[in-house]
């Protein structure tokens, strides 16, 4: 991830006269409701492709796609091409909540789905992948690729690779604040940081979870920002506490790390 921290210094001074150290997920980290709307309404059928005539941006999604079904092992709790329809492992049926259907378009940035599959979604089957799996950074965006592939579009691979990088929600953007004030100036630490802290908070940075409903999930922003006021942890803790309240406990196999 070193060769990309040079991205991150524009974000840093816009931001730092912006944001105190204090700071709490906002409705940043959702995207825009209109189009979180238009995406939970989508049929999940097989994806009409846009064309790209960059070779760099094929090649990403056929590795993305050779990712999926192989190393990162996606397909055997998301199914074939990320058609839920099309697992073959009968015991993820009980799962709490279910796999999603990864042909549906979602609110999720390339940020978010390279922090969900680094640090996975809490009280889900969704473990962190790229532990697991041992993959690297660069393997990450490749399934980025062909997760956008899935979904009907397919912005260029150098675009994944800048937003990726990039934080761009309240939390996010201050936990790289923290950090970038806590490392003084030695990258390492700061990237050491950073990961401790995204594990902490991944609850805030990673959005809505994709079982949990736009008006549920805005009901717990509001109510756990009213509780936390500026604490972080308070806030991830009453997020975590709210999930666990809107799943059914009936055959719960998660991720509670």
């Amino acid at each position: 991830m070193l060769f990309f921290k040079q991205l991150r210094a524009p974000v840093f001074m816009t931001m730092l006269g912006m944001l105190l150290v204090g700071c709490v997920a906002h409705h940043a980290d959702e995207p825009d409701r209109q189009e979180q709307e238009r995406a939970s309404k989508h049929d999940p059928a097989t994806p009409t492709i846009e064309a790209t005539n960059d070779d760099e941006d094929q090649r990403s999604i056929q590795q993305g796609k050779a990712l999926f079904h192989g190393k990162a092992a996606c397909s055997e709790c998301h199914g074939e091409d990320g058609n839920i329809n099309r697992v073959s492992h009968s015991q993820l049926a009980r799962l709490n909540p279910p796999p999603t259907d990864l042909r549906t378009p979602n609110d999720k940035s390339p940020r978010q789905l390279y922090l969900i599959i680094k640090y996975g979604i809490s009280a889900t089957g969704m473990i962190p992948i790229q532990e697991a799996a041992e993959l690297n950074d660069e393997e990450i965006l490749h399934v980025i690729s062909y997760l956008s592939h899935l979904q009907g579009h397919s912005p260029s691979f150098d675009l994944i690779s800048s937003q990726s990088f990039l934080p761009h929600t309240d939390t996010d953007v201050a936990i790289s604040l923290i950090c970038e004030q806590e490392a003084l100036a030695d990258v390492d630490k700061e990237e050491r940081c950073e990961d401790r802290y995204a594990k902490r908070y991944r609850d805030l940075i990673i959005g809505r979870p994709p079982d949990i409903s736009i008006d549920r999930y805005a009901e717990i922003e509001a109510g756990c920002k009213r509780q936390a006021v500026k604490d972080l942890d308070t806030l991830a803790l009453c997020y975590r506490t709210e999930y666990l309240a809107s799943r059914p406990a009936t055959h719960k196999v998660g991720n509670d790390q």
